[in-house]
């Protein structure tokens, strides 16, 4: 329905209910801000500052389910993409540094070997931050943020480094 009434939504009258959802902590209605973040993140540019606190937030807040951080990643690379500039000189190295964080956390496999649905949820997150760290590459080019991207690689090469170990066996 967001994607579909994009241009019709007034992000001033719903952006405080969108903000109190993520910050709620209750599982489907962050879920859900995260959805509609992702779907209308081409017109969230002056709305940067309510909700990249949030799901930094989301990302580091471990009383929350954790199929919450996947939305949540997902909706801070669509910022990232279609907000550039302002999301990069703003975020990008919190971004970054949760990114980071999320991934040394999705190669801790050896303690999980006998949870099945843990290694699927860690499968799963690897593969989003891999497609995150494409698309905030990608955002870097694009606003000439680069050099401030080159600063992560040898953590995002040891991550898939690490990823690629896993998925071999």
């Amino acid at each position: 329905m967001v994607v579909g009434l994009g241009d019709k939504v007034d992000l001033s009258n719903i952006g405080h209910y969108i903000k109190y959802a993520l910050e709620s902590k209750e599982n489907d209605c962050t879920k859900i801000a995260c959805g509609i973040i992702s779907d209308l993140s081409e017109r969230m540019d002056q709305y940067l500052d309510d909700f990249v606190p949030c799901l930094h937030q989301i990302l580091s807040d471990e009383t929350l389910d954790r199929r919450i951080k996947l939305p949540a990643l997902h909706a801070l690379g669509e910022l990232c993409l279609n907000c550039g500039v302002q999301f990069n000189q703003k975020y990008l190295d919190k971004t970054m540094t949760m990114m980071n964080l999320a991934g040394r956390a999705s190669i801790q496999t050896t303690q999980y070997v006998n949870e099945a649905e843990t290694l699927d949820f860690l499968k799963e997150l690897r593969e989003a931050i891999i497609d995150q760290y494409i698309i905030i590459l990608m955002s870097a080019e694009d606003t000439g943020c680069l050099e401030q991207f080159g600063v992560y690689l040898e953590t995002i090469f040891d991550f898939l480094e690490s990823t690629a170990k896993i998925e071999a066996v």
